[in-house]
């Protein structure tokens, strides 16, 4: 019985041991399981963009640029067969297509919307003047039906797009927006995107025949797809439809905001485009030099001696404050004389010598004349006393002589 009761324990432990290794196992396999789909989404995250927060407008015009520097370098061609929407982000390659990818107008324009998650990854529409169509009898509701997407409708027979960018609300054309364009009998299928004013001239992103080296069948060019303002209709297209997307924030400039602590300067606030880069000028006090330097409230890296921090790739408002401390052990030179001011000294001290020579010898001209007019006035003197002399004796001996002859 003991025997039975021993055996009886020892198979019930190793079956609650073989139960409790399964329930680790298991408890694992969860745990790597939802770190596999975490990595998955951080990687779906950085290849697009999600369209749940406010995008700008220039985002968006970047990502559809991209999107033509990836077909132009797979070498693809213009066509209206086997275009391989669904495999863009993850199998597009010039092997899977026979040694050639092909697209057209239509394609070029899902891939954009899918790149955003406007769009399911796969799904490609296409459309006829104020119609939108699918593939199959699928693709259109993922526009028709999208709130993401604003269906704009201007004219059957279409409105020349210089016209449309010069109005105002809704049915003005603005940057990013993706619009159909038809002949002057309202007829055509084709789709592209409006990037703005470029020198003057209106910009559009595109696939189609004219940007290709040779028509249809030729590979496509990237200055082609994204520097032109043709159409396979006319160069001033006709819009028919806008499909405009919701929640685009259209800021082409933002603010740079400058500040300096105490004995020292920064260059001034300024605004930047979008994307692009500004250098601010940093100019410490003699004796001191760059303390702390922060963008947006975060300590970045900088030399003490910099003369300037630049600060790229600016797309939102941007804030640097930078402070300064005296530098240790230094000393303030001593002053030294101005060379100007000591010439110019010299030069009032010689005019001075000058100037003393010219009255000391105004002086000695005076004294001699003075010298010369009492010596003048002494010899008329004594002429007069002589004279005067001359006459007492005179008359002294005529006195004589009378006294006598009495």
């Amino acid at each position: 019985m003991r025997n039975a009761y021993n055996f009886t324990m020892s198979h019930n432990n190793t079956n609650l041991n073989n139960a409790k290794t399964k329930y680790e196992i298991s408890i694992k396999a969860v745990f790597v399981t939802i770190l596999f789909v975490l990595a998955a989404m951080v990687i779906s995250t950085e290849s697009t963009y999600a369209a749940s927060r406010s995008m700008n407008v220039n985002e968006w015009l970047y990502q559809c640029k991209s999107i033509c520097t990836k077909i132009s370098k797979e070498k693809a061609v213009y066509s209206s067969k086997d275009c391989p929407t669904a495999y863009f982000d993850k199998k597009f390659t010039r092997s899977r297509y026979h040694g050639k990818t092909r697209l057209h107008c239509a394609d070029y324009a899902s891939w954009c919307l899918q790149r955003y998650k406007i769009i399911p990854a796969g799904q490609r529409f296409w459309v006829r003047g104020q119609k939108v169509k699918g593939v199959n009898g699928k693709g259109a509701k993922f526009i028709t039906k999208n709130k993401k997407i604003q269906r704009i409708m201007i004219a059957k027979k279409g409105v020349p797009a210089s016209v449309l960018v010069k109005r105002t609300g809704t049915k003005s054309l603005k940057k990013g927006d993706l619009v159909s364009v038809v002949r002057k009998s309202g007829s055509g299928n084709h789709i592209q995107i409006y990037a703005g004013k470029q020198n003057g001239k209106m910009i559009f992103y595109m696939v189609s025949r004219i940007t290709t080296t040779n028509g249809k069948g030729t590979p496509l060019v990237l200055s082609k797809m994204t520097n032109t303002s043709r159409d396979p209709y006319s160069k001033d297209p006709r819009i028919a439809m806008i499909l405009r997307i919701k929640g685009l924030n259209y800021t082409d400039y933002f603010k740079v905001t400058t500040s300096a602590g105490r004995h020292g300067t920064v260059g001034k606030t300024r605004n930047v485009k979008w994307g692009g880069s500004t250098a601010v000028e940093i100019t410490p006090d003699s004796g001191y030099r760059i303390g702390t330097v922060k963008l947006n409230g975060k300590s970045v890296k900088i030399s003490k001696t910099a003369a300037s921090y630049t600060i790229r790739n600016i797309k939102k408002s941007q804030k640097l404050e930078v402070t300064f401390e005296k530098i240790p052990g230094y000393t303030k030179p001593p002053e030294q004389e101005n060379p100007d001011s000591t010439n110019k000294n010299n030069q009032n001290g010689s005019a001075g010598d000058v100037e003393a020579a010219k009255n000391a010898e105004a002086v000695s001209m005076t004294e001699s004349e003075e010298s010369k007019g009492s010596k003048t006035v002494s010899g008329n003197s004594t002429e007069n006393r002589n004279e005067t002399g001359s006459e007492d004796h005179e008359t002294s001996a005529a006195a004589g002589k009378a006294f006598a002859a009495e």
